[in-house]
């Protein structure tokens, strides 16, 4: 015996050797094998061998471990004495060592140990080796399933929206699992403060949800699954409780029976499983893709709503033929707002979506551009239209006055014109939208205001007011009617001694309209005595009476 045990310590590997003979013996291999590559293959060899390592009298049993990651490692090596891999590997899954492993339990003889390793989703089309194709098989093809919490302190909305994923993939692929119910081992933490009987409720609302547009509408939960809820602390915070929860999983899942039947049948079984979960999965894009397909659109919706408040309002003032003020550098702020809301709002998003994300703010600028674009193109027309009618009327004007525009009234009314509609449209314009510059505006309005002013100064309008000009220079003054007119006209005189009242201010005033006149003078000579020899008065005024007589 001494002599045993000293070979064993000094031939390096040889107690694990012995210890993997030994659990042969028992019945268990505890290496896992892959059974479903990163690639998304199904290795039947690895089903066979795996399941010929246990007794052949045995009735095959399944257990899956789905979430975790290395802690679900540790967990089912402690439960059921297996080797999976434990290293904590920070990062995505790394594609040589994803999809699924498989192991025989040597402590628990004709258990067959299943875990999962996912693979990240990327881009719209699932990865070989999928989160939900491999939480599906495992549902499918398990008696037993261990679903670690999605987090430390989960809400009941998350854990609803777990199983309600976990339900409808499985119902998807229509994969019934046997005639027995399926146990359900729910792994929490201790931190976890959602009750017990929270937890319970969310999963059957979750299969409620999941199960309302199938044939299994109003089928019970508890009729296909068992929930068990089993805390389990980490082993290096409490390692006294991971003991405690490691002895209650494995004294859960030690009456677990088996669906499966002998182990000569497990590997064709597991095969259709895996070709059935992958026929409906795959054919659906990838969870993360519609994610951000979907926070895209409603950024889209959130920052396309937005920009309408604004743009409503400004097509109410434009409808009534109102230029709105400071219309460009409000349009380019607020298209910059949407833009940025839109941004905000996809800002999680991974970089495989940047062409779908792109596609979506391409969308978005495109369409509040052609909105801003068709407010613009009408208030330039009000702009054009109110500018030329100002210009028309100055024209009719001077025709008025003189019978005639001088070439010099022509090129000042002209040139105002221009400036008017080139500091309007300059307030207009808005950044990046519309492919011609202010230059290109004035100068395309200038040249329609050449146009139009050569045939408006032959049209009617200008020739009558021409004609009427010319017959009040040429045509004799009408003679006033006859009868008596009267008037009254005011003279006034203000004189002070400001500045030293010698009279070095003067200024005169006065209004006259028909007979009736009013004349102010205003002189710094109050210290300048008159004709009698006294200061003239502060103020004097002289009214007088106008009569016009026409016979």
């Amino acid at each position: 015996m001494r002599v045993a045990a000293w070979l064993l310590l000094a031939v390096p590997g040889a107690w694990s050797e012995c210890a993997q003979s030994f659990g042969r013996l028992r019945g268990g291999s505890a290496d896992p094998q892959q059974l479903i590559n990163g690639a998304g293959e199904f290795l039947g060899s690895s089903a066979t061998a795996v399941a010929g390592s246990a007794p052949s009298s045995a009735t095959l049993s399944v257990v899956a471990s789905v979430g975790g990651k290395s802690r679900s490692s540790k967990l089912l090596n402690a439960v059921f004495g297996t080797r999976f891999a434990t290293a904590l590997q920070l990062g995505p899954q790394d594609p040589a060592s994803a999809g699924a492993w498989l192991a025989s339990s040597p402590s628990m003889p004709g258990c067959l140990v299943l875990e999962t390793r996912p693979l990240a989703q990327v881009g719209k089309e699932r990865s070989a080796a999928d989160s939900c194709k491999l939480t599906t098989f495992c549902l499918s093809l398990a008696d037993a399933l261990i679903m670690h919490s999605p987090c430390v302190k989960p809400t009941a909305a998350l854990v609803k929206e777990t199983y309600e994923r976990v339900f409808s993939h499985h119902l998807a692929a229509m994969l019934s699992g046997g005639d027995g119910r399926t146990m359900l081992v729910h792994v929490r933490d201790p931190d976890d403060s959602l009750p017990e009987a929270a937890v319970r409720a969310a999963c059957k609302d979750a299969w409620s949800a999941a199960t309302a547009a199938t044939e299994f509408k109003g089928k019970a939960f508890s009729d296909l699954f068992e929930l068990v809820l089993i805390t389990v602390p980490a082993e290096s915070d409490d390692a006294e409780g991971f003991e405690a929860g490691v002895e209650a999983l494995r004294s859960t899942l030690s009456g677990v029976g088996g669906r499966l039947g002998k182990a000569s049948g497990f590997a064709d079984v597991a095969k259709k499983a895996w070709e059935a979960s992958g026929a409906i999965i795959d054919q659906q894009p990838s969870e993360a893709w519609l994610t951000e397909r979907y926070l895209a659109g409603r950024s889209y919706e959130a920052a396309f709503a937005q920009a309408q408040l604004v743009l409503q309002r400004w097509s109410k003032q434009v409808a009534k033929g109102v230029v709105v003020s400071g219309f460009g550098p409000e349009a380019t702020s607020m298209l910059n707002t949407a833009l940025n809301t839109f941004d905000a709002g996809v800002s999680t998003c991974s970089s495989d979506a940047s062409p779908m994300i792109a596609q979506f703010r391409s969308r978005l600028q495109k369409a509040l551009n052609n909105d801003v674009t068709e407010l613009f193109q009408k208030q330039r027309q009000q702009l054009t239209t109110s500018t030329i009618n100002r210009f028309k009327g100055q024209l009719l004007k001077v025709m008025g006055r003189g019978g005639a525009v001088a070439e010099w009234q022509h090129e000042g009314l002209r040139r105002n014109a221009e400036k008017h509609f080139d500091a309007a449209i300059g307030q207009l314009m808005v950044d990046g939208v519309g492919d011609q510059t202010r230059v290109q505006l004035t100068t395309s309005f200038g040249k329609q205001l050449t146009e139009l002013t050569a045939k408006f100064l032959e049209s009617p309008p200008m020739q009558l007011q021409a004609i009427a000009a010319m017959r009040r220079k040429t045509g004799k003054a009408p003679k006033p009617p006859r009868g008596i007119r009267a008037g009254v006209g005011l003279v006034g005189a203000l004189r002070n001694q400001f500045g030293g009242g010698q009279g070095n201010l003067q200024t005169y005033a006065g209004y006259v309209d028909g007979l009736n006149s009013v004349h102010v003078m205003y002189a710094n000579d109050g210290a300048i005595a008159d004709s009698s020899g006294a200061e003239p008065p502060p103020f004097r005024w002289q009214p007088k009476m106008n009569f016009d007589i026409s016979i």
